[in-house]
């Protein structure tokens, strides 16, 4: 019964990750989607010009359900910053 509790937590856990993708809006009408990145694929989601925020509800799933070591690992790797604001990018001419 235990171990089916545990197993269900983790399904839970995973699959409702507290860091939500945000639409911005550029200077020219362009409109695009940024989505939360962690460690392991920063360099495939971080835009530039978007400023990203620790999601700390994300970091108290990671440390309460720290012994599962399922949960903090998925946190710390692709969900642990949020995007929350957009400034266009300055371009050197």
């Amino acid at each position: 019964m235990i171990r089916k509790s545990i197993l269900f937590l983790i399904g839970i856990a995973l699959l409702s990750s507290c860091a939500k993708d945000k639409t911005f809006t550029t200077s020219k009408g362009n409109t695009f989607v940024a989505t939360p990145y962690g460690l392991g694929n920063e360099n495939e989601k971080k835009i530039e010009g978007v400023t990203y925020d620790m999601s700390m509800p994300n970091v108290l799933i990671g440390a309460v359900l720290v012994e599962t070591i399922i949960v903090p690992v998925y946190v710390a790797g692709w969900a642990l910053y949020q995007p929350v604001g957009y400034t266009e990018p300055i371009k050197n001419k």
